[in-house]
């Protein structure tokens, strides 16, 4: 029987060591892993729940968000960063919470997000376009005379459902009585002050339209 060396003896000793050691790392560390996540969680709440409550207050009155000082609250120290943008119609606002993790090392989070008011009536603000406190409803005939123009198959289109996309709006037609008749119409609603431009016409290929 082959005898075992110092060496080989010295290696075994050292592999047993280190595993070990990684498993008391493990035992011990994971502790302190799971309170280290805890605390980042409710940092992470406190900033997503300040910036929710601001964003709703904006819908009406965006110019009353101000600032927030820091505070310390349970161990969190939180503070809020209001910087007006896009000549005072939009505002950037920046939720920080700080605390001290359980090793004792200082640990700081962020959120941010753009607030702009829901009744800014300028149509040519990137942000938001004309008051969403006050919408304007209008009625146009989808009918050859109204929204359509005489080169369409005069037929009846009732309309089945509606999408927009961007400045386009789409209208899918419930059935036709003529088989030649279109179920899709595309509008351009870009300038809602006029009457919506047609600019495109197609099938959906349903047969439930036929």
């Amino acid at each position: 029987m082959r005898a075992f060396s110092t060496i080989e003896i010295l290696i075994a000793l050292a592999i047993l060591t280190a595993a070990i050691t990684a498993a008391a790392l493990v035992g011990f560390g994971t502790p302190f892993m799971l309170a280290n996540m805890k605390l980042e969680a409710i940092a992470l709440y406190a900033e997503d729940a300040d910036l929710s409550r601001i964003e709703h207050q904006s819908w009406t009155r965006l110019q009353a968000i101000r600032s927030v000082a820091s505070t310390t609250v349970d161990g969190f120290e939180r503070s809020r960063t209001i910087e007006e943008i896009q000549d005072d119609s939009s505002l950037q606002a920046e939720s920080t919470v700080s605390w001290t993790d359980v090793y004792g090392t200082k640990r700081s989070s962020t959120l941010e997000t753009v607030l702009t008011s829901s009744t800014d009536d300028n149509p040519c603000d990137p942000f938001v376009s004309s008051s969403w406190t006050t919408p304007q409803a209008r009625s146009y005939p989808l009918s050859v005379g109204g929204l359509l123009p005489n080169t369409i198959t005069n037929d009846s289109y009732p309309i089945s459902d509606l999408h927009a996309v961007e400045s386009t709006l789409i209208a899918s037609i419930r059935a036709t009585t003529l088989i030649a008749s279109p179920t899709l119409f595309f509008f351009d609603v870009s300038n809602t002050t006029n009457t919506p431009l047609l600019i495109g016409n197609g099938f959906d290929n349903a047969s439930t339209s036929r």
